[in-house]
């Protein structure tokens, strides 16, 4: 049995999270291909989800109805009190013989490319076929390759302190805070302000003053050349942000 798990994920309930493995495996060595979905905390417009059935239920794996793309907020506002939609965190739980079977179904030309070096391997021209065949095969991940295609899919709700560390309201929810849940480099001068995010630029020369006076949930990123203000709600519409400076043509600031 396989377990595919990101490397860049903060996890706050190890315990939590083990059980939530043990499960996810035992539903893959049973022969579904399986996944754990987070319950959601906030109505998140940057990440997948995972539908399910009914509401989803601990300690068990689900059936998944559907993989659903990133939503508009307000589409996530609904998913968050519906109670029936997950996370997509990928983390994938797989019997080797149940993918290759999955990849052959929905992506013939890889499983094609990978029998072909299964075979160079077994007669000893690896490192040869993996050069020549490799960059043939489709770049596509696997949650749009196979997964949202593939049939009897099981998902694990886990609840287990999961964070991406992927946006700027994720390293806020990471960061040491003072009284007022905010997060502030040394200096910050802070008045009535209250969960907010501060990051400064280290390599200042001359360093800016930064001053919070009556604002609430914001992020301020300041360094050399540029100062971003965004509400940490809307901290994945960021990339408006960068289609606005490539439209603008001025790519020395990207």
């Amino acid at each position: 049995t396989v377990m595919v798990l990101p490397s860049d994920h903060a996890i706050g309930d190890e315990p939590s999270f083990l059980e939530a493995i043990g499960i996810a495996m035992a539903s893959a060595t049973s022969g579904s291909i399986t996944t754990i979905g987070i319950v959601p905390t906030r109505p998140e417009t940057g990440y997948g989800y995972i539908e399910l059935p009914r509401a989803a239920e601990a300690k068990i794996a689900m059936p998944v109805s559907r993989f659903v793309e990133k939503p508009n907020l307000e589409t996530a506002k609904k998913f968050l009190t519906g109670g029936k939609h997950l996370w997509n965190a990928g983390m994938f739980f797989f019997r080797a013989s149940d993918m290759l079977t999955a990849i052959a179904s929905h992506l013939p030309a890889l499983a094609t490319g990978l029998e072909t070096m299964r075979e160079a391997r077994q007669a000893g021209n690896e490192a040869e076929s993996v050069t020549r065949i490799f960059p043939t095969l489709p770049s596509i991940s696997l949650d749009h390759g196979v997964l949202e295609k593939q049939a009897g899919l099981a998902v694990v709700p886990g609840d287990f302190g999961w964070n991406d560390v992927g946006s700027w309201q994720s390293a806020w929810e990471l960061a040491d805070k003072d009284e007022h849940h905010n997060s502030l480099p040394a200096g910050t001068v802070s008045v009535d302000a209250r969960g907010n995010l501060v990051v400064q630029s280290t390599g200042s020369q001359t360093p800016k003053l930064i001053a919070l006076v009556g604002v609430h949930d914001l992020c301020v990123v300041e360094t050399e050349d540029a100062i971003l203000i965004i509400p940490k709600d809307r901290a994945q519409d960021v990339r408006s942000v960068i289609e606005h400076i490539e439209k603008s043509g001025r790519d020395e600031l990207l």
